[in-house]
């Protein structure tokens, strides 16, 4: 009788060990292409995310700054120092949202305008529609955002009081 309890309490171990197993494998989803372009400076890639993470530490030229991300309605503006002009700016989103209290976003920017036209003092603001990443989630103010510096390893973090911090 004993026995017979054992086997089932191992049975019932190894049954819940692989539904949890299951419940924790990413799912993909073929239908959504990678890159996807969100917007006209707005695109959704988890592989070209991670690229240009690991790129950052070979840039040499082109090195920008942000200043500031601070949210103006349902717009993300992200102020830097270097650049020619914010269209030749991409925000390079990885496709997740961490659904905690803060929900929270990562995105990285990179610069890809012409290295002549690149002046390391110019200040411009990057507006990111954030009805493009979320439109499911009406109110962006609940949002955390980790903007990822695509030129230098930094980060500034918009939290959703409006304060933001570089790291």
């Amino acid at each position: 009788m004993k026995k017979n309890m054992n086997i089932k309490g191992l049975i019932s171990t190894a049954v819940l060990l692989l539904v949890l197993l299951a419940a924790c494998n990413k799912i993909e989803n073929p239908a959504i292409e990678d890159p996807q372009a969100l917007d006209v400076n707005l695109l959704r890639s988890p592989k070209l995310f991670e690229s240009a993470l690991r790129e950052r530490d070979n840039e040499t030229t082109n090195i920008f700054h942000i200043e500031n991300v601070n949210r103006k309605g349902d717009f993300l503006v992200i102020s830097l120092k270097g650049g020619s002009e914010a269209a030749d700016f991409k925000v390079i989103w990885d496709g997740q949202i961490q659904l905690s209290y803060p929900a929270t976003l990562r995105l990285v920017i990179v610069y890809e305008g012409e290295e002549a036209a690149f002046d390391p003092d110019a200040k411009l603001n990057v507006k990111v529609d954030l009805r493009k990443i979320a439109p499911d989630y009406t109110d962006a103010e609940q949002f955390m955002f980790h903007v990822l510096n695509g030129s230098i390893v930094a980060k500034t973090v918009l939290n959703p009081n409006g304060t933001s911090s570089n790291e």
